[in-house]
C-alpha cells in the first residue's frame, strides 16, 4: 500500500492522495475534495484481470463497498439507491458474486435490501 501511495502522490497532482485514513479525517479533508484512497484489499475480494494480474476492481466490489464502507457514509443513504439501479440497468451484475462478497463483508443483509429499495425507486 505504501508504494502505491507513494506513486499516486508523486504522479497525481489534481488529487489529493491519502493511506488508510480515519473517519475523522475522512470526514474533515477527504470528504469535500477529489481525493484517492489507498486501503487494502477485504481477502476474497472480487477483482479483474489485466495484463495477467488482479489489479482491476469490479462493478460488485464497488456496489458492496458503497454499502458497507464508512468512506461512503455520505452515499449510504439515497445516492446508493440510484447508484444500484444505475448499475443494474446498464451493466451485467453477477450477484452471485455480489452476495458472496456482501457475505464475507459481513453485509449481506443491507446489500439486499439495497437491492430490493433500489428496485422501487421512482423517477
Amino acid at each position: 500500500m505504501e508504494g502505491v501511495f507513494s506513486k499516486l502522490s508523486a504522479f497525481v497532482k489534481d488529487r489529493r492522495v491519502f493511506l488508510t485514513p480515519t473517519k475523522n479525517d475522512y470526514h474533515l479533508y477527504v470528504n469535500s475534495h477529489p481525493a484517492i484512497v489507498v486501503k487494502p484489499l477485504i481477502t476474497q475480494a472480487p477483482l479483474l484481470k489485466y495484463q495477467g494480474q488482479s489489479t482491476r476492481t469490479t462493478i460488485e466490489k464497488i456496489l458492496v463497498d458503497v454499502v458497507s464502507d464508512d468512506d461512503f457514509i455520505s452515499w449510504q443513504q439515497y445516492e446508493s439507491l440510484r447508484l444500484y439501479e444505475t448499475a443494474f440497468d446498464r451493466y451485467d451484475i453477477n450477484v452471485s458474486k455480489l452476495m458472496r462478497y456482501a457475505s464475507r463483508r459481513g453485509r449481506a443483509d443491507e446489500v439486499r435490501q439495497t437491492i430490493e429499495d433500489a428496485r422501487h425507486i421512482e423517477d
